[in-house]
Parts: structure tokens; sequence; C-alpha cells
């Protein structure tokens, strides 16, 4: 009951928060639009959905899309792999660490405490809307006959203007003010005093407003702003916003009053002796009877002869939801500490509500992509460190041998404060200390599991678990399911690189121009310029500089090669002769080029990796090519990726350039041809 209690306390005074920030934001929007003379009655529609707004956008924060570039240092874990200064070419060895959390942050209990403070006085202000209705049910009952000549001018002045709705007219001694009591079978309450000092005129523009108030639902709709400043009493905004819905309320019924057959000069004039006669009311109850707020304002808004408009309803209510959009985008500007665990609680019981709750509860991941925290025992290490160092650190081919990956361990007391990383292996034997932790990411129906989660404790997060009897089944278990933990990770990676690679955009003329041309499209990111110097000869480059770094992807495709030509040698050939003629001159480095078949886009493909170099210029560099044969087209293409970026990384660059050449399509790929 107590973890209950915690989770629905965080997630409570998350939203409380947020809203509070909402809040102000929504009523300084419609501050400013009440002084551009918006109508009345339009003003009160734009604060009630000001009010749902500010009540329900907490509810869908938006977690923003990362916009970090892949060159960002990640300071919070040391690199797995460090330079070697003892070696004269200063070749970069892989060395996994042990790593020691930068910080921790701790889970606070202070959310419980204020859901308390917050629940006490919701309480105590809700008892008051309770006590507030019977003191209603009391005035109802308290009226009497308001005689026949007045009964049949308040049904005539109701048959004329609402129709045959059931409502009653009543006189009263218990109050000072007319009113219109009740939710449902609605009763105008005059007081008996007013009744011989009224002239029949006056009189009757003052049932026009009240039953103003019976044909908008104002009753339902005062019921419903109590209960939200009940529940939101610590927002500032929302105490705002309902004073002006109350003011906007009257100001709409005295609009409908003062034009059903009388000049607004006169109702003011009418207006105004009867606040004299009342003198000063006490609210009562839900606030149903009037309470005749800022007087002023409603003289100078009857004599402004202000009117509805519905081009500028359109207008104003599309600033306004613009508005709530962009709040909802920029997302949670305050966080609870752990917030992301009592979604998970709720998560395991109802994924649907946990997700109405809150819409997006998550963090965003800490870290880059190519980083990988694995939490496990010291034994447990030791075992997996072959296994995973023969999975995940690969060298590719650069001028200074790089990894895709980079792995750091973890103890599994420290793992609260890794969890929030993009990529967790957390590993435990059936005794380990993680045992616990695991239990509720695992199915629990085999003493062996390997289970892929994502978005746990964070967004664009991969969480793989890993369950085994003891430390020996865990090394084999990680090994047996290696294919399945390297693809997620590498679609992980492949996402993330993709949203950094178009946070700009996609260049939509460029890619459609390619397919128009050449019959072939390209994804073309913002920021990269269009080489078509040789497009007759079938040779199209795009290309991009960023600091010292200039990465390039190329296309080349030709006719009449036959699929069988496809071998290593007349793939590297053709790619040497494509380089020379159209690329500067570049060539295949003398060193090591590995050549083996892939798929690509569904087709089979021969794949290229390796080191290009120019004699010319003294320039050199890692590239990447995909070797593939249409049959639809009878067409062969070679696409290439190259980078030269001197005394920098390159392996992040090369990856990212790999995702941009998975964008290429062809009509008949389009057209769901999958052949190869």
């Amino acid at each position: 009951m107590g973890e209950w209690i915690d989770t629905i306390a965080r997630l409570s005074v998350f939203y409380l928060l947020n809203g509070i920030w909402m809040g102000v934001l929504a009523a300084m929007i419609v501050a400013v639009l009440s002084r551009l003379r918006v109508p009345a009655s339009l003003l009160h529609r734009l604060l009630w959905v000001a009010v749902i707004g500010v009540v329900i956008m907490p509810l869908f924060l938006v977690t923003p899309a990362p916009y970090e570039t892949v060159d960002k240092p990640d300071a919070t874990i040391p690199p797995t792999r460090v330079l070697d200064t003892n070696l004269a070419n200063e070749i970069l060895q892989p060395h996994p660490q042990i790593a020691t959390p930068v910080k921790t942050r701790s889970v606070f209990s202070w959310p419980i405490v204020v859901w308390i403070l917050w629940l006490v006085v919701a309480c105590a202000m809700l008892g008051r809307i309770v006590v507030g209705y019977c003191q209603m049910i009391r005035l109802k009952r308290s009226g009497k006959w308001a005689g026949t000549d007045l009964q049949a001018r308040f049904e005539r002045y109701k048959r004329r203007w609402i129709g045959s709705a059931d409502i009653g007219l009543r006189i009263s001694d218990a109050v000072a003010s007319p009113a219109v009591l009740g939710i449902f079978r609605q009763v105008v309450l005059i007081p008996r005093h007013l009744i011989s000092q009224l002239s029949a005129p006056e009189l009757e523009q003052i049932l026009k407003h009240e039953i103003a108030h019976v044909q908008r639902k104002d009753a339902l709709g005062i019921l419903v702003q109590r209960l939200v400043e009940t529940f939101l009493w610590c927002n500032p905004g929302i105490w705002w916003l309902s004073r002006q819905l109350s003011l906007t309320r009257e100001m709409a019924c005295d609009e409908y009053a003062a034009h059903r057959g009388h000049n607004a000069r006169d109702y003011a004039i009418c207006l105004t002796r009867l606040t004299e006669m009342i003198g000063r009311v006490r609210p009562i109850g839900l606030g149903i009877i009037n309470r005749h707020p800022n007087l002023v304002k409603r003289f100078e808004y009857l004599l402004s002869q202000r009117r509805p408009s519905l081009s500028h309803s359109a207008i104003w209510l599309a600033i306004f939801l613009f508005a709530c959009v962009i709040a909802v985008k920029i997302g949670p500007l305050i966080d609870v500490p752990g917030r992301a665990e009592a979604h998970l609680k709720i998560s395991r019981w109802s994924k649907p509500l946990a997700d109405v709750l809150i819409g997006n509860p998550l963090p965003r991941g800490i870290g880059l992509t190519s980083k990988i925290v694995v939490v496990a025992d010291g034994t447990t290490r030791e075992a997996l460190r072959p296994v995973l160092e023969d999975l995940l650190l690969d060298p590719i081919l650069t001028p200074q041998p790089e990894y895709v990956f980079d792995l750091v361990y973890v103890s599994p007391e420290a793992f609260r404060d890794f969890r929030a990383y993009r990529n967790l292996i957390l590993v435990s034997s059936a005794n380990g200390i993680l045992a616990k932790d695991l239990q509720p990411l695992l199915t629990g129906r085999s003493k062996n599991e390997t289970v892929i989660h994502r978005n746990v404790w964070a967004s664009d997060q991969i969480v793989i678990a890993v369950k085994a009897a003891d430390t020996q089944s865990v090394a084999e278990q990680v090994a047996l399911n290696g294919d399945r933990i390297v693809s997620a990770i590498d679609a992980s990676m492949a996402k993330w690189l993709e949203t950094i690679l178009y946070h700009a955009g996609e260049n939509i003329e460029h890619s459609e121009s390619l397919s128009r041309q050449f019959g072939w499209r390209m994804r073309v990111p913002v920021g990269y310029e269009v080489m078509d110097e040789y497009a007759n000869e079938n040779f199209v480059a795009l290309a991009r500089q960023v600091d010292r770094r200039q990465l390039w992807l190329w296309v080349y495709w030709e006719d009449g090669v036959h699929p069988d030509q496809l071998t290593p040698d007349w793939c590297l050939q053709k790619w040497d002769d494509v380089s020379s003629r159209f690329y500067g001159g570049d060539q295949t480095s003398s060193g090591e080029v590995n050549i083996y078949q892939t798929e690509f886009l569904g087709k089979l493909a021969v794949c290229l990796e390796g080191l290009w170099e120019n004699t010319r210029a003294w320039q050199g560099g890692p590239f990447k090519s995909y070797a593939l044969f249409d049959v639809t087209q009878n067409r062969f293409f070679l696409i290439n990726m190259g980078i030269y970026a001197p005394n920098r990384t390159k392996a992040l660059q090369m990856r990212q350039l790999d995702v941009l050449a998975h964008t290429f399509s062809l009509k008949s790929l389009r057209k769901g041809d999958r052949s190869g």
C-alpha cells in the first residue's frame, strides 16, 4: 500500500507542478486577448478552453527530441578505449573499465509531503462545496409562489426566449440578490423586497438576465469551475482564469438582456439601481448566486457595443490552440524524482492507464547511443567480458581503428545512478544482487531468459535483461542471444542517428528531383549539397562539410551488367574506376579491404569496407560501399560513403552515412518488388 501511495504522490506532484507554469502561460495569453476588444461570449469560451487546457495539457507533455550532435562528448561515463601514448602509431586499443558515477541522485520523499498537503486542502475545499450544495437545496425550499401576475409574465418571457424549459420562479426572504439555483431542476429566486421596488420593465430585464444563465447552462459550468478550483487550488493561473470566467459570464448575460428589446443604457441604469438596493452580496454555496463582480467593467462593456464575429472567433481560438500546442511541445519544465519508476509500476498493472496519467513521463536518455552500460557483479562481469567484446567491439577500418560501441561496466550497487542511460544490459544469476530488480522485467516462465525492453527508465532506451541459473549460464545465455542483442542496440542507434541527420528537415525538392530524373530516390537532409555535374554519365554525389570534416555519398549506376559479374575483384575494380573518373582520383588504399555479401533494402548486395587514398592531395579516410543489381531495370548500382576528417573520430559519422544510404529506394522497390 505504501508503494502505491508513493507512486500516486509522485505522478500527482509532477502533474500539479507542471500545471502551474502552464496555467500562468494560459492566463497571460487570455489577458492579452481580453485587451483586444474580444466579445464577452467569445472570451468566455476562450477562458473555458484555457481552463480545460491547463487541466489536460500536463497529461500530454512530450519529451523533446534529441538534437545533440554525434560529436558531443559524453562526460558522464569514461571512455572504454584510451590512447596508448607508448605506441608509436597511437592505435586505440579496447580497454573496458568499471565506471564510477559522476554524481549520485537519490530519490527524495518530499513529493509525498507536498501531495499530502495538497490532498488536505483539496478535501477541505471539497467539503465546502458539499456544504454549499446543501445550503442551495435549503434556499430552493425556502422559495414561495411568486403570484399569478408575476408568474404569468415569467412564463411568457420563458416561452419567448428559451421555449418550454423546466424552470420555475420563486420569491424568498432568504436571498438578497436574484439567483438561479439548481443544476438540473432549476429555480429563479427573486428577493421579496425587490418586487415592490422595481418597475415592470426593470423586473423584465432582471428576469432576462437570469433566463440567460439558464439558457447558457451556467449553473453546471459554475459547478465544474468550483471543482477545478478545488483540485488545482495551488495554481495561480487557474484562480485568475476563474475570476475572469465569473466576470465574462455576467457580461455575456448582460449583453443577452440588454439586446432583447431594450437598449444598453437602460439596462445599465437598471443594473445600477439593483446594485444600490441589494448592497454587497456575500457568495453562497456553489457560487450560483450572482456576485456582480467588477461593475465598472460590466458597464464599460455594455456601452462599448461590441459584437461577436465568427471570423474573429476562429482567429483567436486558433491563436490560443497554437499556444497550447507549443506549451505541450516545450515538455516538462519541472521533474519529480522517481517519476519514471512510478509510471513503470502503473504500467505493469495497466499500460493504457499509465499512458493516460502521463502522456510521456520518461526523461530523455542520457549519453550517446554508442555507450553500452553493462550492470553485473564482479564474477559475472569477468565471465561476460570476452563474450560482449566479441559481439560488440568489432573495429571498423579507419586510419586509426575505431569501434562503434563502447562498453562500460557498472557494479549493481551503482545501478540507480546509470538507469537513465540509452543502452542498458542488466545481467544477474538466480541469486545475484540484481535478481530482485530484474524480476519485473522478466516473464518468470524460465530459469534462463533474455528479454529486451524499450523506454523503461528513459525515452529512446534499450534495456536488455538477462537471467540465468549461474555465472557460466549467464555468459552462454548472452552468446546464444547475441544476434538479438546486437540488432536491438544497432536499430536504436540507427533511429537516433536518423533523428540527428534530419533534425533540420529533409530537402524535399532535391529528393523529388532525384526520383524524377534518375528513377531512384534518396532522402536528402538539409545541409547536403547535390553534385550532378556527371549526371549524364550516371554519377550523382551528395556532400557536406562540417568543421574540418567532409562527408559524402555518391551513387553510380550502369546498364548491361550481368549479376554474375558481381565478384569481389570486379566490384573492387569498378569502385576504383568510378572514383578515379568522377571523384577526384580516389583509389582504394593498399591495405585491407573487407568484401562480403549482405542484404541491402531486401536485395542481395556486395559490401566493400576499407580505406581510400588520394596521392595527389595527400588525403585518405574510410569508405563503405554497397554494390547491387536491380533485376527489374536490369541495372547495376554502386552506393559509396566516405569521410575525410584528419585527426578526428569517424566511426559514428560512417554509421550515420550508412543510415542515409539506407534511405535509397528504387521505383521497383516502392512498387513492392523485393526480389534480389
